[in-house]
């Protein structure tokens, strides 16, 4: 073989943006890792430093390869929009990992130094008997045209198909997203715009260098076993189509393909695209337990750098798609990571965790915008202002002690049909029970917190807790989702059991405890927000329904249910955005033209039953099932 070139001009461009990237991503890294809690690094120091660092890497890899390559929870959404996003970032990881292979093959690790080498490897590697780079006084690396070479040529191609595939269909998206599931375009700043059109250009000056470069060798390329016109059959096809008049151009090609490339690295860092490197951190750290918290840290920070602004939370939110206000995350979110919070755009918000659940990267929206209430609330309230001495009076509600105790809840005592129905249902089973709640309430504290007030919440945490194990119970029944998921994630309440009514009147119907007559009535439940895709709970309502009447699934269920437009969590949305909001779902829940509306929130009963017009009954499960 004839000695190679190492090093062209136009390889500079290139070579300073990854230069750029990497010591950008590393400062990024280092600035949210830096943050991180001292429970939270203890965390990945016990991870890193055992046996179990081995099971959490192949289990990182995995994942990395699932989600961040293939997208598998995007082509979980839509086969079309899973299948572009892959096509983008599993082609071109494929393209760089066959071509290094193919330099390794090739020439050996003596050019490993030379980052830049594979990159350019149709320039800077030609076929024995080509007249090399016509822009070069020094010769390039020759080689034979073996098997091996034509397979990794075959294989470059067949994934340059894969991305200006995926690119096609990004096109097409753009003017026609409902193909994709998608049904509103996100809004970009102009940075994404500038990168998105970056990203576009980027492939084509390298099919047109490439495409010379064949031209210019092809009769080199000829001489193996095999047509180039098969086995390249992208980038010889197109050589031959363009080079008759743009072969004396590769060079400028392979200058402009440099300068997008580089360009594309330098802008990475401000865009969308930084999600690319920092999921690989994320889907790590999430490996060791540590995910954004109570607390904005440096876990928090992570999971904002991974928003990849899909916009897919954009179609998901009812605040958009009912009421067109966009408040979305992909909006909240880049006002966090630019160091600009919006308290608009965080506080108006019903927190109904409908986006979170679709997000494709996972992030933990809700606590990340409950986070930054907290710190636009720093200061503002004074810590002592007398307004918890009521607490001093509050009365035991009925006195003793039973095994299990029954906490209305606030929003319960609103729609006092509710608590009848629970007192009479528990009665009916032959339960002994204490009411923490029957004649004063305490709130949970859980809107306090929804709102960025968690320190405020604390002394109702503290005088409830005192409440709970006072009265000795082994299980805490509450009615309210909010109170629900308050007492089981706020509270710390060791040997006590907490659980919401619909859970805890499936177990006594179980035991034979609870007797239910099925009435025929055709029922559509009603999935309130804290309940399913906060608590994780469908089963159980959904099983004493099946009991009791003639269940039918609404089109949006369990993970997709719908918010009834009200949250103990607003602060910023007017009476008239709520209703919009409540009007739409109960639309979309009455679909199916059902009896009774079922629900097993008071404040999602409470919310529906406002709406003007309702032409059916709404009802608590427990109130449908004591009648």
């Amino acid at each position: 073989m004839s000695e190679h070139y190492i090093f062209d001009p136009y390889v500079i461009p290139f070579t300073a943006g990854l230069i750029f990237i990497t010591i950008a991503v590393a400062y990024y890294w280092i600035k949210a890792l830096k943050r991180l809690e001292p429970e939270e690094i203890n965390k990945i120091k016990s991870n890193i430093l055992s046996p179990k660092i081995i099971p959490i890497f192949f289990s990182w890899l995995k994942e990395v390869f699932l989600e961040s390559l293939l997208h598998r929870k995007i082509f979980g959404r839509n086969f079309l929009l899973g299948f572009m996003h892959m096509c983008i970032a599993f082609g071109w990881f494929c393209v760089i990992i066959s071509e290094h292979i193919r330099e390794f093959i090739t020439v050996g690790l003596g050019n490993a130094i030379y980052v830049y080498f594979p990159i350019f490897l149709f320039d800077f590697l030609r076929p024995e008997g080509s007249p090399g780079s016509p822009f070069s006084s020094m010769p390039v690396e020759a080689f034979a045209i073996t098997t091996t070479a034509i397979v990794f040529i075959f294989l470059h191609d067949f994934f340059m198909i894969m991305i200006l595939t995926g690119k096609a269909l990004s096109i097409v998206k753009k003017y026609k997203p409902g193909l994709f599931g998608m049904e509103t375009k996100t809004k970009h700043n102009q940075w994404d715009q500038l990168i998105v059109m970056l990203l576009m250009l980027l492939f084509i000056p390298r099919m047109f260098a490439i495409g010379c470069a064949m031209y210019n060798g092809a009769d080199a390329y000829a001489a193996g076993s095999v047509s180039p016109a098969i086995y390249a059959f992208l980038s010889y096809n197109f050589g031959q189509l363009i080079g008759p008049f743009l072969a004396s151009y590769e060079s400028i090609f392979w200058w402009i393909y440099s300068f997008c490339i580089g360009a594309f690295f330098v802008a990475l860092p401000f865009t969308r695209y930084m999600h690319i490197p920092t999921e690989v951190l994320l889907i790590f750290l999430r490996k060791c337990g540590v995910s954004a918290g109570k607390k904005y840290t440096g876990a928090s920070e992570v999971e904002v750098l991974s928003c990849p602004r899909c916009g897919i939370c954009v179609d998901r939110c009812q605040l958009n798609t009912a009421a067109d206000i966009e408040v979305q995350p992909v909006y909240m979110l880049e006002g966090v990571r630019d160091n600009e919070p919006d308290e608009e755009k965080t506080f108006k918000c019903l927190l109904c965790e409908r986006c979170e659940s679709s997000c494709p990267v996972g992030i933990n929206i809700s606590k990340i915008r409950v986070a930054q209430r907290d710190k636009f609330n720093e200061g503002k309230f004074k810590k002592d202002t007398g307004r918890y001495d009521y607490l001093d009076d509050v009365k035991e509600s009925n006195g003793g002690t039973a095994d299990t105790a029954y906490f209305a809840g606030c929003m319960t005592h609103r729609t006092p049909g509710t608590k009848k129905a629970m007192n009479a249902l528990l009665d009916k089973a032959g339960v002994k029970y204490v009411s923490l709640d029957a004649q004063d309430s305490i709130c949970c504290g859980q809107p306090l917190i929804m709102c960025g007030m968690r320190d405020e919440a604390q002394k109702l945490i503290s005088e409830n807790t005192k409440r709970i194990k006072d009265s000795g119970a082994k299980t805490l029944v509450t009615s309210c989702p909010i109170c629900y998921n308050s007492f089981k994630k706020e509270y710390d309440l060791n040997g006590v059991e907490v659980v919401h009514h619909t859970q805890y009147l499936n177990k006594l119907a179980d035991e034979g405890k609870l007797r239910l007559d099925n009435t025929g009535k055709k029922v559509v439940f009603h999935d309130p927000c804290e309940l399913g895709r906060v608590g994780g709970v469908y089963e159980e309502p959904r099983s004493l329904l099946s009991r009791a009447a003639a269940l039918i699934e609404p089109d949006d269920a369990k993970e997709d249910g719908l918010c009834c437009g009200s949250s103990l969590a607003n602060t910023k949305l007017t009476n008239d955005e709520e209703k919009t909001v409540a009007e739409d779902a109960l639309d979309r829940l009455l679909a199916k033209k059902p009896d009774v509306l079922v629900t097993a929130c008071p404040l999602c009963k409470k919310t529906f039953e406002k709406v003007p017009g309702k032409k059916v009954r709404v009802m608590d499960i427990s109130e449908f099932l004591a009648e």
